[in-house]
């Protein structure tokens, strides 16, 4: 006996929380935040207690801890997006 509820033909639809251009960024208090990586450099760490990015348990050094911030800050501008968002570049998470 199946335990499948869900109607015949059910399938995910395309959006960047499948698709392969998305990073993913979480945390305790803030949930998901999902990210557009296309054609983008590496993603630095982000901070996020979470998932164990937390910059100042990670660098002792204030000035260091100060640039991995702006880092992140710099890679994040415009590229927050929707999970339920869409775009050419889509391709499937493999």
């Amino acid at each position: 006996m199946s335990d499948n509820r869900l109607p015949e033909g059910f399938r995910l639809q395309a959006g960047c929380h499948n698709c392969r251009h998305c990073a993913m960024t979480w945390d305790h208090d803030e949930g998901r935040t999902f990210w557009c990586a296309f054609d983008a450099p590496p993603r630095p760490p982000c901070g996020s207690v979470a998932m164990g990015e937390r910059l100042s348990f990670l660098l002792s050094d204030k000035e260091v801890r100060r640039q991995r911030h702006m880092d992140w800050e710099e890679w994040s501008e415009g590229r927050q997006t929707s999970s339920h968002g869409i775009c050419p570049q889509w391709e499937e998470k493999g």
